[in-house]
């Protein structure tokens, strides 16, 4: 964990208070290391931004511009930004290239009528396997698709041949109460609560003696990324709506 925090550039470093210890019993976060070098050179030479930014094209909002320069003080509104912030989120997951981590709010300009987004080069990509399954579950929940939440957690490695069904249940249940389980029409943000759930979604990992790629951190940090800019805006969000219109 020591370790870590030295080598995450100074702005993540805050957000690893919030994945708690058992975290770090069940990721494999020595795989981590290579990655996290790779990000920190990112964040200081916006290594590869361009390039991601031009894939992500294809998966972004519509009404959503990137650009890589810093256009003022013209701020967006409150609520329109969180909901922008909750598109970003899911549609840059569908990009097999990787994703910008940072939704600092601060990057978030209006000019034209249109939301402008300068992101930086604290970004990560994903290994296809988590990707594909963290979005099957995403769509499973959304769309109730119980079998395709079932393939994202093989996918994950979040599930065994040995699991009870009741296990499985309560590690879904874990891994979308991010985005709104209980209510994903009318979502506030709290890292009180995610810290809290994020815990005991790696304690139930850490008692059925499960093993996590290191792309697990780097989801850590997105989600605590999106929480600390919307518990900010502190305005409930209707999250299950961002994600069926994240490409609109």
């Amino acid at each position: 964990m020591i370790g870590l925090k030295t080598l995450i550039p100074k702005e993540f470093r805050p957000f690893l208070k919030y994945i708690g210890p058992s975290a770090f019993d069940v990721i494999e976060w020595k795989k981590s290391l290579k990655p996290i070098g790779q990000i920190s050179s990112r964040y200081f030479t916006n290594d590869g931004v361009e390039n991601l930014i031009k894939t992500y094209q294809a998966y972004k909002p519509q009404d959503l511009k990137l650009v890589n320069e810093n256009l003022g003080d013209i701020k967006v509104q409150p609520n329109e930004l969180g909901e922008m912030i909750l598109k970003i989120y899911f549609s840059q997951l569908e990009n097999p290239n990787g994703s910008f981590l940072d939704l600092k709010k601060d990057n978030f300009f209006l000019k034209d009528n249109y939301i402008s987004w300068q992101p930086n080069g604290l970004w990560h990509k994903w290994d296809n396997h988590f990707r594909e399954g963290l979005l099957y579950v995403y769509k499973g929940f959304y769309d109730s698709q119980n079998a395709l939440m079932q393939q994202g957690l093989e996918k994950m490695s979040l599930v065994h041949s040995d699991m009870k069904e009741s296990t499985k249940k309560e590690i879904i249940d874990l891994l979308v109460s991010h985005v709104g389980s209980e209510s994903p029409t009318n979502v506030k943000f709290s890292l009180e609560i995610f810290e809290k759930s994020f815990e005991d979604f790696f304690k139930i990992l850490k008692s059925e003696k499960i093993r996590l790629p290191a792309d697990f951190l780097f989801l850590g940090i997105y989600l605590v990324s999106l929480y600390s800019n919307l518990e900010k805006i502190d305005l409930p969000f209707n999250v299950q709506k961002a994600y069926l219109e994240k490409n609109q």
